[in-house]
């Protein structure tokens, strides 16, 4: 098995090349506190994540966030060379580090290590325009733009809507349910409106649930989010192993619920099937709500189904500015790591730039063209996150 099978490139990469991949690099020991980064110092390697984690020092903002295992570092300087822009710690107990030199982009070798290379560039695409999308977009932090996230009257938002409606409200209300729940269930993006979480394709269950209610909305239903206490061992296994120390035993949980027939009915979108079973294979009661839908008389709220006859505890919120004004435990320009495993069984969701196609088109025929397009396509990618992360003008 390669030393970056529970990395994020392990879902993009094949377990061949990724195991010749893994052999390119070297692994490293820190301990407590140690630097795997440096501000101001050279870029000169790509880092993973393999076991602890890692602390990214944010200074402008003075606050540090975290990087489990799993993460890739370091990819803007590795690709670009230049100075780092930010520390990165080992965390309390140490970590351990896969390194790359950035001497192998500079002299790739022979056609064996350029498809290598072709492949962990391509690897790398999408999850830096996860990056440049997470920082490119407007974070909800001040009252304003909190107050607008649940944005019903967005023309995107009103479309779909009119796009769900059924022939009542209960159907309406049935259908809505399904679209949400099939979006990917994914951690991060944390602070997203309605609309964007639309656009995205997929969310967490705050961003799930505050889509569904605008859905609702602009569909004319009364709908609020909900919001309950959860046992968290319903969500670490969603987690690589790295990440779920992390998680307190009890997590606030939010859910869509909607009026029908007079009545609030719970219709929790926030897990897809796929989610479920892959929860089903450490928690075995979860496995017979997999199947369950959420209908006339069918309240929804996976894991909270109480006592026969007795709503399981919510409190309904009037909206989510307070919940979205939250920091989140871990870097929100790095967090595919934390979605390792939901990739694997939801399959994944990113989407590769138009340069992708073209390599792939080449790996075949000629390993050097595809090595160099690969270079200069992440080359470009990196320089607009760059430029992103330091605020230089577009």
């Amino acid at each position: 098995m390669s030393i970056l099978a529970d990395t994020k490139l392990a879902t993009l990469i094949e377990p061949r090349l990724l195991l010749r991949l893994g052999w390119l690099g070297e692994r490293r020991e820190l301990g407590p506190g140690e630097a795997l980064l440096e501000a101001g110092a050279e870029s000169d390697h790509l880092m993973a994540v393999i076991a602890g984690h890692a602390l990214v020092e944010h200074a402008a903002e003075g606050r540090v966030a975290m990087a489990g295992a799993g993460e890739i570092l370091g990819e803007v300087g590795w690709v670009l060379g230049g100075v780092r822009t930010r520390t990165v710690r080992a965390g309390p107990e140490g970590c351990t580090v896969w390194t790359l030199p950035r001497a192998h982009l500079q002299r790739p070798g022979g056609a064996e290590r350029q498809l290598l290379l072709a492949h962990l560039l391509m690897a790398l695409a999408p999850y830096l325009r996860i990056r440049h999308l997470m920082l490119s977009q407007p974070r909800a932090v001040d009252a304003a733009v909190l107050a607008q996230h649940c944005d019903q009257r967005h023309p995107a938002i009103v479309e779909v809507a009119a796009r769900l409606a059924g022939v009542d409200d209960w159907d309406t209300a049935t259908r809505v349910w399904r679209f949400v729940r099939a979006l990917p269930y994914r951690f991060g993006f944390w602070r997203r409106r309605a609309s964007e979480t639309l656009a995205l394709g997929y969310g967490m269950c705050t961003t799930k649930a505050n889509l569904q209610v605008a859905l609702l909305r602009a569909a004319g239903l009364e709908a609020q989010v909900a919001e309950t206490r959860l046992d968290s061992a319903f969500v670490r296994p969603l987690l690589p192993p790295g990440y779920r120390s992390f998680v307190r035993r009890d997590i606030k949980h939010y859910f869509g619920v909607v009026r029908l027939d007079g009545r609030l009915e719970a219709c929790d979108a926030s897990f897809t099937q796929p989610a479920l079973e892959l929860l089903a294979g450490e928690v075995p009661e979860v496995r017979p709500l997999i199947a369950v839908e959420f209908g006339r008389d069918r309240p929804r709220i996976p894991f909270l189904d109480g006592e026969p006859g007795q709503p399981p505890p919510y409190r309904l919120l009037p909206d989510l500015a307070e919940v979205m004004a939250k920091e989140p435990f871990y870097d929100e320009d790095n967090a595919e790591a934390m979605n390792v495993l939901l990739d694997r069984h939801q399959g994944p969701v990113q989407q590769d730039p138009a340069w992708v196609a073209q390599v792939r088109g080449w790996l075949a025929i000629d390993p050097e063209q595809a090595f160099l397009r690969a270079l200069s396509g992440l080359a470009c990618d990196c320089a607009r996150l760059r430029d992103t992360l330091t605020g230089a003008p577009a």
